[in-house]
């Protein structure tokens, strides 16, 4: 159900130019990146990876010939050790697996040297937040997604990214934190200390 779901919503996403009424995902930020999400995808599909909806081609949208489009794609069964599970895509690329406990959801989630971001759906609230506490990385989002504030600490664990942006956290990202401790008498004592 869910899955189906997923397909008629991918299916239905309208690609084009940014700037034009309607759009719902625009180009990815260059051509290298445009490339390296084909490569990715196509490296799946060699590995036996069902691609469900896209693929590694360019959208099949009059207009975007040439431009650092791609096609909104789902990749369903996704093997554990597959490159796709395992590397981060950066791309409209949606790895699907299907799980039978809470317990094995979380543990395929952290399965990863990576951790910038997950999201967690689910009607019910406590098992969401419960989810959320147990996932490794440096953003959560509960019935929400890539929801950012300049308040907020942005950032990644484990091998995903360097440090945080945003909020106070963002802030020490510039800071260079220097102790200086000086004693009454030359030399290291502890008697120094007190009077």
């Amino acid at each position: 159900e869910l899955l189906k779901a997923l397909e008629e919503t991918t299916v239905a996403l309208r690609v084009g130019d940014p700037k034009a009424e309607g759009t719902q995902m625009g180009p990815v930020i260059s051509a290298t990146q445009r490339d390296r999400i084909a490569a990715a995808v196509r490296k799946a599909e060699g590995e036996g990876v069902e691609v469900l909806v896209g693929g590694s081609g360019p959208p099949d949208v009059p207009g975007l010939e040439g431009g650092y489009y791609v096609k909104p794609t789902i990749l369903n069964n996704v093997p554990v050790g597959s490159s796709a599970w395992c590397e981060e895509i950066f791309g409209p690329v949606l790895c699907v697996r299907t799980f039978k406990t809470e317990e094995e959801a979380v543990r395929l989630a952290n399965d990863s040297p990576y951790g910038l971001g997950h999201a967690v759906l689910s009607a019910d609230e406590a098992r969401a937040d419960r989810v959320a506490a147990q996932l490794d990385a440096g953003n959560v989002w509960v019935n929400c997604n890539q929801a950012l504030w300049a308040q907020t600490p942005f950032g990644g664990w484990k091998a995903s990214g360097f440090g945080f942006e945003y909020g106070e956290a963002g802030l020490h990202e510039y800071l260079r934190h220097k102790t200086v401790t000086s004693a009454r008498q030359p030399g290291y004592s502890w008697k120094a200390y007190h009077g």
